[in-house]
């Protein structure tokens, strides 16, 4: 119950006062305010200044703030926000519904914004690479324990009006899931969501590519851990490197799928003979390779800080080649990007473990089953599917998503001592 409320039962709003609507402006006024005040909290908690039940406090600012964006939604409702009815779709909400308004944005305790969801649309993939599943694979979860596409659009719809406006389709491998490009058009027709990206294997990217490129999905990674078949065999324990590199190919053929980027996972005693293969397809194809240190979620549990070749490392065999010069980085980004200074073409390198960029993460992400994780190396998640299908209305949700997201981790400590690695792997998780 928010505060309006609770003074209506008190009768300190007189009756037919709570019929009488705010101004715009007021209501403009009373969020700014809240606002504020929220703003106080965070700042407070970060200087470790103690303020007597501050949880249930930020609660309740949180109800007030829904409630008072509400009215405001209720008295412009004719004036609209602008839809995408030029791809021809629409996606029925129910009454209830906070999707048609602007939200207060979603910070976690530590004063970072979130704008990026990573959704895993399946925990099933037809490769067994080596740095995220056993050969043997993993017991895939039911049918009905995964979110239906209506469950995974609602759900999205609700965060990005809170802010998160990149969405990232991920799995497992996502195209494996049946009607993969139906569910990318229905999040792409969400009025919130800014871009729609996808990372896959490529495997069945020939069959696919066009099909989602018409959905709407704004960019694509492709993970390629080498140009040679034998050695991409041993990795991904599949045969499948020509079949990848025919999709990459179709892919490319749409301006619209452009940029298009590959990731490489780096592992020593593997990667280092694939550098100058990828630095040479980095300069003659519009591709942007970028090589992402291996991290602590295979389902061989083999990880050890030896085994991963630094994005320091492969800089350093790049540049004995051709000299690279620094793009300079985004707010958020998880990789540092170089030009080479010789010619063309752009490669990247994403370092979570020798170089973390945890102090301005600004990703959570959803799992299969419907799970919030707010940190790729979380122990500990928020289950959404329940409330959803329980009944829950979006500003129940929102008020779940929020408590789990305000105590979203500082950092991961790979590395550190008493790390512990997640029981999921990348595969479980989504990437």
């Amino acid at each position: 119950m928010n505060r309006y409320s609770a003074d209506r039962q008190r009768g300190v709003v007189k009756r037919g006062e709570e019929d009488v609507k705010p101004t715009l402006a007021g209501q403009a006024g009373a969020a700014e305010a809240l606002h504020q005040r929220w703003s106080e909290h965070v700042a407070a908690d970060r200087l470790g200044v103690p303020v007597r039940d501050r949880d249930r406090e930020l609660l309740h600012l949180g109800a007030d703030l829904v409630a008072v964006r509400g009215a405001a939604a209720g008295q412009q409702e004719g004036d609209g926000r602008r839809g995408s009815a030029g791809r021809g779709r629409s996606f029925h909400r129910p009454e209830s519904s906070l999707s048609n308004m602007a939200l207060d944005p979603l910070r976690d305790g530590h004063g970072r914004s979130i704008g990026d969801l990573r959704v895993s649309v399946t925990d099933r993939c037809n490769f067994r690479c080596q740095y995220c599943m056993p050969a043997e694979g993993l017991r895939w979860l039911e049918r009905e324990q995964i979110l239906t596409f209506e469950e995974i659009t609602r759900l999205v719809a609700l965060l990005s009006s809170m802010g998160v406006h990149d969405v990232r389709l991920t799995g497992g491998e996502p195209l494996v899931r049946r009607g993969f490009p139906r569910l990318a058009a229905m999040l792409a027709d969400l009025p919130d969501v800014r871009e729609l990206s996808v990372t896959t294997n490529g495997f069945l990217l020939e069959r696919d590519a066009e099909a989602l490129v018409r959905a709407g999905i704004d960019r694509f990674n492709v993970s390629v851990d080498s140009l040679q078949r034998d050695r991409f065999y041993q990795l991904t324990r599949r045969d499948a490197l020509p079949q990848v590199l025919r999709g990459l190919e179709r892919l490319a053929s749409f301006p619209e799928a452009h940029p298009i980027k590959i990731n490489a996972v780096a592992i020593r005693g593997f990667t280092e003979e694939e550098v100058l293969p990828f630095v040479q397809l980095a300069r003659r194809t519009p591709y942007e390779v970028r090589f992402i240190e291996f991290m602590p979620l295979d389902g061989d549990r083999a990880w050890s800080e030896e085994s991963v070749l630094t994005g320091a490392e492969i800089r350093a065999l790049v540049q004995a080649v051709h000299p690279l010069e620094p793009c300079g980085r985004e707010p958020h980004a998880t990789a540092r990007v170089y030009r080479f200074a010789d010619g063309p073409g752009k490669i990247g390198f994403i370092n979570p473990v020798s170089e973390p960029f945890c102090a301005d993460c600004n990703r959570i992400r959803l799992t299969a089953e419907g799970r919030l994780r707010t940190c790729l190396f979380s122990l500990h998640e928020t289950d959404l599917r329940s409330p959803l299908r329980a009944g829950a209305s979006d500003a129940e949700l929102e008020r779940i998503i929020r408590q789990a997201v305000w105590r979203k981790e500082l950092k991961h400590h790979v590395g550190e001592p008493g790390f512990i690695q997640p029981a999921r792997t990348m595969s479980a998780i989504g990437g």
